[in-house]
């Protein structure tokens, strides 16, 4: 272990290190002698069961210790040799219990003590993962293991790094226990959750309506969202990063929150920059001589601001094209208004040749991975001599009603058309008629009123009125 200056050790000894409370205070109970036969004496196993007793006492104890620890952030970077040996010692004592029924009384007693004293923290679980799997009570899940019964935690790998694991237990005496640790990861996450939102309300401070494309051409502050990347077996960090450009277009990183906080923090207190003008460069060229750990920060910030400004402009021109598919479908809106020539419930329940503007707030095809949902389907349906077809939609609908496009009989509720035709007029036909039903039921004194929604999607915004109104649900899905 590395020397630490004179405060930290007088700090150190003032506080008392864990490997002391683990070796001091209590004292750890002897282990009774083993049976000398076989079949051992009631005082033999009497005096197991004492030591038992004492030792659950024990290491419930110097979980505790661990725990004010590993809570303690200031000083716990100076201690986590200490910790380690702490652990490996309470480990071996473990081991030295009797086999069977004495042994797992107390390694059980130790994983609830570690859940109950160590803290919500990812630190923390990572070494209760570490523990409780070398003493065998965790075990990596097979994917036939119920959710219910598995925890994922962070497991430190050969070399040091952290890797999720899917953990679930069939120890005895652990019923309960991955529901504790899931609750208990549950509070991490949330805490972590907390931790972030509060980092990107400070890197957003004052440039929260500042748009990066725009201050990348003006100058100014803003934040920068960069997407992590893979590539095979690597992941490029990404986050959330607040950058400066100056006067003379250099893009200075300031600050971040997420994955890549460390190099941003690293590049800002080196002072580095990216000229704006090869953020477009998907690779930097640097020909200048300069010291590797500049060098390899210089590219990491070029890639970063290079992912982010290619998301950025990608969710550009992707709002550009909504906003072109709006005011198109604005236009499209006005014009099948104008050609229909019924309502809604004369086209769906009367069934009276024409045409009427339908509409549904959402609609779900496929399942499972190709489910796929539709928001605000609307469409011009047209009815002729008892055949019907959708005659126009909006442009983002073109694919769903596909195959609804050529005029056919439609038979008894519907039946006889293609879907998602078929569903949907079925669909409209039963909330048509239910607003309907209510509707008649006000009329003759209910105490129930009709909704302004149902009235609407039954009769159109003015009953008397020769323009036709489009029906709505709030669910209509099939």
């Amino acid at each position: 272990m590395s020397k630490k200056p004179n405060a930290v050790t007088k700090a150190l000894k003032d506080i008392g290190s864990v490997v002391k409370a683990v070796g001091s205070g209590t004292p750890r109970p002897k282990l009774p002698k083993p049976p000398a036969t076989r079949l051992a004496s009631r005082e033999a196993i009497k005096e197991v069961m004492d030591w038992i007793n004492d030792a659950i006492v024990w290491v419930k104890e110097q979980a505790r210790l661990i725990g004010e620890a590993l809570t303690d952030q200031e000083t716990l970077p100076y201690r986590e040799d200490e910790i380690r040996e702490a652990e490996e010692a309470i480990i071996g004592y473990v081991r030295e219990a009797p086999k069977g029924k004495a042994m797992e009384e107390l390694t059980m007693a130790l994983a609830s003590a570690m859940v109950e004293h160590y803290p919500s923290s990812s630190v923390a679980m990572n070494h209760i993962a570490n523990l409780l799997s070398t003493l065998g009570i965790l075990t990596e899940a097979k994917e036939e293991t119920p959710e219910p019964q598995r925890v994922m935690l962070p497991l430190s790998g050969p070399d040091g790094k952290w890797k999720a694991v899917s953990f679930t237990t069939n120890f005895p005496g652990s019923k309960g226990l991955i529901a504790r640790l899931k609750e208990k990861e549950e509070k991490v996450r949330e805490a972590r959750r907390e931790s972030f939102e509060a980092r990107l309300a400070e890197i957003r401070k004052g440039i929260e309506e500042a748009n990066f494309l725009d201050v990348l051409e003006k100058g100014g502050e803003a934040e920068l969202f960069v997407p992590d990347k893979r590539n095979g077996e690597r992941v490029y960090a990404g986050g959330d990063i607040r950058i400066l450009v100056d006067e003379k277009k250099r893009v200075y990183p300031v600050d971040a929150v997420g994955r890549c906080a460390g190099v941003v923090k690293r590049a800002a207190e080196m002072g580095l920059y990216v000229p704006a003008s090869v953020i477009h460069l998907e690779r930097l060229t640097i020909t200048s001589r300069m010291e590797e750990t500049v060098f390899r920060t210089m590219i990491a910030i070029h890639g970063l601001l290079h992912r982010g400004w290619l998301f950025a402009k990608q969710a550009a021109e992707k709002e550009a094209d909504r906003q072109v598919h709006r005011e198109e479908n604005a236009h499209l809106r006005a014009a099948m208004r104008e050609k229909a020539t019924l309502t809604p419930y004369r086209f769906v329940v009367g069934g009276e040749d024409g045409l009427a503007v339908l509409h549904l707030s959402e609609w779900t095809t496929g399942q499972g991975d190709a489910m796929k949902t539709y928001h605000g389907v609307t469409f011009l349906a047209e009815r002729r001599q008892g055949e019907v077809a959708v005659v126009d939609c909006l442009l983002h609908h073109v694919g769903l009603f596909a195959e609804c496009r050529e005029f056919k009989l439609a038979g008894e509720k519907y039946t006889d058309l293609p879907y998602p035709l078929v569903a949907m007029l079925r669909k409209l036909f039963a909330i048509l008629s239910r607003a309907t039903q209510r509707k008649t039921a006000e009329a003759e004194g209910a105490s129930e009123p009709l909704t302004e929604k149902e009235f609407t999607a039954a009769n159109g915004n003015d009953q008397e009125s020769s323009e036709p109104a489009s029906a709505s649900a709030d669910d209509a899905n099939a």
